[in-house]
């Protein structure tokens, strides 16, 4: 079982970058569901089904298997987005920081939330649209440059790089314009183009990454992989290898679906994104 661990957190490493497509598609399709609840239930579902036809002729489960697993990959990072979007938060992955990573921290961590584990935090879509005035922008920055390194800081920096790439950033303004509304993406276009200055982290800060390391990328493939010898199995009998294979799936994404609800029950404010009590500069 190593060997399989090591080539899932392999291939979690090197394919995160296109793990789960598109934001956009994911949290507007999320956004047509009522509630959290609908989203996950009609999400689970489809995986579900999926896993069901992934062993539908026993002993072709060898070929099946890998592909059946990177569509697991995918509709974890879909539903975890789409939740993001039913609870108002801004769905965020840029070069320097992801939701994604954040949600699968909380899921290595049995759907514990532990700001401490993480590089950055979720934030409200009003936070972003605060952040987007002059006056939320220059309060925003106090907290960015300083020296702080905690998560909130951290969040605050990926915030302001969202804030200064906002007015060429096409796919940003199509999210915005569709959570928010036209006047929303017009008066944030006026202020986003009005900016002179560009954000630079202060000497010595690190931003936070994107990509998963190698330690969180093990933990998540040993999880994934725990399932595979009873789906291995079970693969050879006919219709109960498919059903068990569906609930497996669909057993995995509402765990998922948990710690999305999880990191995004956590989700910054404006005020909470730009508290200075503690800061040490």
């Amino acid at each position: 079982m190593a060997s399989l661990e090591q080539q899932l957190a392999d291939a979690l490493m090197y394919a995160f970058d296109e793990l789960g497509g598109d934001t956009f598609e994911a949290t507007r399709n999320a956004l047509y569901q009522r509630t959290v609840a609908d989203w996950v239930a009609q999400e689970t579902t489809k995986t579900a089904l999926v896993g069901g036809v992934e062993m539908a002729i026993p002993g072709l489960h060898a070929l099946t298997i890998p592909a059946g697993i990177s569509y697991l990959l995918h509709k974890m990072a879909v539903i975890s987005w789409g939740i993001g979007a039913l609870k108002g938060a801004h769905v965020t992955e840029t070069l320097y920081g992801s939701d994604l990573r954040g949600v699968l921290t909380v899921w290595a961590n049995d759907n514990q939330y532990n700001a401490s584990l993480l590089d950055m935090q979720a934030f409200t879509m009003d936070a972003l649209r605060e952040a987007l005035t002059p006056a939320g922008s220059a309060a925003l920055q106090a907290v960015a440059q300083s020296q702080r390194e905690d998560p909130t800081a951290q969040t605050a920096r990926v915030l302001m790089h969202l804030v200064d790439s906002f007015a060429h950033d096409e796919k940003a303004q199509r999210a915005y314009k569709h959570r928010l509304g036209k006047q929303a993406l017009e008066e944030a276009l006026q202020h986003a183009q009005a900016r002179t200055s560009v954000y630079v982290p202060p000497e010595g800060i690190t931003l936070p990454e994107r990509r998963i390391g190698a330690r969180l990328a093990f933990k998540l493939a040993a999880q994934l992989s725990l399932k595979v010898p009873a789906r291995w199995v079970m693969g050879f009998v006919p219709i109960a290898g498919a059903l068990v294979n569906a609930f497996f799936n669909a057993q995995t994404l509402r765990s998922v679906a948990e710690a999305a609800e999880v990191y995004y029950d956590h989700a910054l404010s404006f005020a909470q994104l730009t508290e200075t009590i503690g800061d040490p500069s």
